[in-house]
């Protein structure tokens, strides 16, 4: 009896603040972050244009709504590219949300996020 009750409050519970929450992870749109530079430049090898071409360009041909980089230039190592690939293929506000939720649930499985005591 416990048991279902206590599933019946966790199901109402995600139902009233799950949307909440997941908006949390959902860029505002219009505005950009720092993973815009993973993420034009895996667009640019999705689309096969250097991956290290200036920002200034890459965002006006895939992001051209939107303000400028802050910066001219990818900044991070190649292999932040290669992790952004599998979100090359989303629009960026899309793209950042699912870079969102996969790193968090990533951060959430590591074990520096385990208790000393397990």
């Amino acid at each position: 009896m416990t048991l279902a009750l206590s599933g019946l409050l966790l199901i109402a519970g995600l139902a009233f603040t799950g949307p909440k929450y997941l908006q949390a992870f959902r860029p505002p749109e219009g505005r950009t972050s720092d993973f815009v530079q993973e993420w034009l430049s895996a667009r640019n090898f999705a689309t096969g244009h250097p991956i290290y071409e200036s920002q200034f360009v890459s965002g006006s041909r895939h992001l051209p709504e939107s303000p400028p980089p802050y910066l001219q230039y990818n900044a991070h190592p190649p292999g932040s590219v290669l992790l952004a690939l599998p979100f090359a293929g989303l629009n960026y506000w899309d793209a950042h949300f699912a870079w969102n939720l996969v790193t968090t649930s990533l951060a959430d499985c590591s074990p520096a996020s385990s208790p000393p005591w397990r």
